[in-house]
């Protein structure tokens, strides 16, 4: 996926009358591809605002040295954790498997540090 973020930003970003202000992507790798395209076209972190989705370890070091401007945390520990304990409970204790829904955290440089992966994100 990386690779095609890399070549939908190289070959459409020159063919654009003007640059665009941001760029959506699906997914953090998906960015981190367009982002190396940017890179590899002079432009410098903030220029063109990129977003992911994932909040992949790599994603997050990109949005602390300004690359990334926003990745959607999915926060898998979190749902795995939620998902294991109402397994238990229903297994020792016959509760109701309920599930639980909670919205994604967009991570920014303002809030980095709440990444479930920030630990993995490396200096």
């Amino acid at each position: 996926m990386r690779s095609e973020g890399m070549r939908i930003v190289e070959s459409v970003l020159p063919s654009l009358p003007k640059r665009p202000q941001v760029i959506l992507s699906a997914n953090d790798d998906m960015a981190l591809g367009a982002i190396e395209a940017l890179q590899s076209q002079g432009v410098k972190p903030g220029e063109i605002l990129v977003t992911g989705f994932d909040a992949v370890p790599e994603a997050l070091a990109r949005v602390r040295d300004g690359w990334l401007a926003v990745t959607a945390d999915q926060r898998p520990g979190f749902a795995v954790q939620t998902a294991m304990s109402q397994l238990v409970a229903n297994v020792r204790e016959k509760k109701a498997i309920t599930g639980a829904d909670y919205p994604p955290t967009l991570i920014t440089k303002e809030n980095l540090q709440q990444a479930e992966r920030i630990g993995e994100a490396g200096n």
